[in-house]
């Protein structure tokens, strides 16, 4: 994924880790591809990468959920959701049904 300039690793890291989030909820729950699977695993091992790279990313703000990402699956990211984050996520996933 290519990134807007100005934004730095730490802003770029939490807009892969909303992303992943809301494409393995399409997916998993939903039975919904909104990108290709090519498309999902290439943003899905950036994300890995430029964590495993990031000297800050524990304060990422869904590290709680990725800290152990390795980019190969999503299927489990929903279960470690708080709350509030849950909530968060399925506005953006209902958004998306809705409108694809």
């Amino acid at each position: 994924m290519i990134f807007p300039q100005d934004w730095d690793e730490l802003t770029c890291i939490n807009y892969l880790q909303r992303w992943v989030l809301v494409q393995s909820i399409l997916y998993y729950e939903f039975d919904k591809n909104a990108v290709s699977d090519f498309v999902y695993d290439k943003n899905a091992h950036q994300l890995a990468d430029m964590m495993q790279k990031c000297a800050n990313v524990q304060d990422s703000r869904y590290y709680y959920i990725f800290y152990d990402f390795e980019g190969s699956t999503g299927c489990h990211l929903k279960n470690r959701l708080n709350d509030a984050d849950r909530d968060l996520i399925m506005s953006i996933v209902n958004y998306g049904i809705k409108h694809y």
